[in-house]
C-alpha cells in the first residue's frame, strides 16, 4: 500500500517514537506492517525484541548497502512499511527517500529544529529530482510537530508553527504532545494502547494515524485518476 519514511537531519525529535507509535497503531487496525530500523542507534529494533504487537514485524540493521533491497522486499510483503532513518543527512537517507511514497518530518517548535526541518525538505526535493519527478513535483511529505507541551505552549512556539504554515511547507493538523508514557514505552516495549486503550495518549496516536491513513488514501485516489 505505501512506504512511509520518518526522516530528520537531527536526532532528538521523537522520530523513532513516532515510527513505533504509527506502525503499531496501523498494525492494530489489521494492516500487515514492517518497521525497518535504519537508524544506527537501533532503538526501534530494541523495542521490537520484546514487542508483542500483532501484525508488526521489526527489521533491524538496515544499512546503506542493504536499504534498497530491504525496502523493495518489504513493500512486496507488507501492506505498510515504515522506515526509521538516521538522524542525519546520509546517502542511506537519500536512497530510502527515493523509494518512499510519503515522508514524515518530525519537528519540535524551536528555530534550530525548524531550520533542520527545512534541510530535510530540501533533501526530499533532491531525492525527487534523482527519482526523475517532473517539474516542481516532489515526493509527498509533511512536517509533524512533536514534543508539544501538554498544558502550555509558549507564544514563541505558536508563532513558529504559524510562520511555517504560511511558508507553504506542508504540516499535519495533529501533533504529538510531550507525555511520559512515550518515554516509558521504550522501557517496557509497550505502546500506550497496550497499557490503556482509553488513555489520552492512545487517542492522540489514533488521531495521528487517522490523518496519515486519510492522506495515503487520497494520494492513491489521485494516482488512480491520473
Amino acid at each position: 500500500m505505501a512506504v512511509i519514511a520518518l526522516n530528520s537531519p537531527k536526532g532528538g525529535v521523537a522520530k523513532t517514537t513516532l515510527a513505533i507509535l504509527l506502525a503499531a497503531e496501523c498494525a492494530h487496525r489489521g494492516y500487515s506492517v514492517a518497521l525497518l530500523d535504519a537508524d544506527p542507534n537501533q532503538h526501534a529494533a530494541l523495542f521490537g525484541e520484546r514487542s508483542t504487537v500483532e501484525n508488526l514485524t521489526f527489521q533491524p540493521d538496515i544499512t546503506d548497502a542493504t536499504v534498497i533491497k530491504a525496502i523493495r522486499r518489504a513493500a512486496e510483503a507488507f501492506d505498510l512499511v515504515f522506515i526509521d532513518l538516521p538522524g542525519a543527512t546520509t546517502t542511506l537517507n537519500l536512497k530510502a527517500l527515493q523509494l518512499s511514497d510519503f515522508v514524515i518530518l518530525p519537528c519540535q517548535t524551536s528555530r534550530p529544529d525548524v531550520r533542520d526541518a527545512m534541510r530535510g525538505i530540501q533533501q526530499i526535493v533532491e531525492a525527487g529530482d534523482l527519482k526523475g519527478l517532473p517539474g516542481d513535483e516532489t515526493i509527498p511529505y509533511t512536517i509533524l510537530w512533536t514534543r508539544i507541551p501538554f498544558h502550555f505552549e509558549s507564544k514563541a512556539a505558536r508563532s513558529i508553527r504559524e510562520a511555517i504554515s504560511q511558508t507553504g511547507a506542508r504540516t499535519m493538523s495533529s501533533v504529538l504532545h510531550e507525555r511520559s508514557v512515550y518515554k516509558e514505552m521504550h522501557i517496557n516495549s509497550e505502546v500506550p494502547r497496550q497499557i490503556d486503550e482509553s488513555s489520552a495518549a492512545t487517542k492522540e496516536v489514533s488521531v495521528l494515524t487517522d490523518e496519515l491513513l486519510e492522506t495515503l488514501y487520497k494520494m492513491r485516489e489521485q494516482a488512480d485518476v491520473a
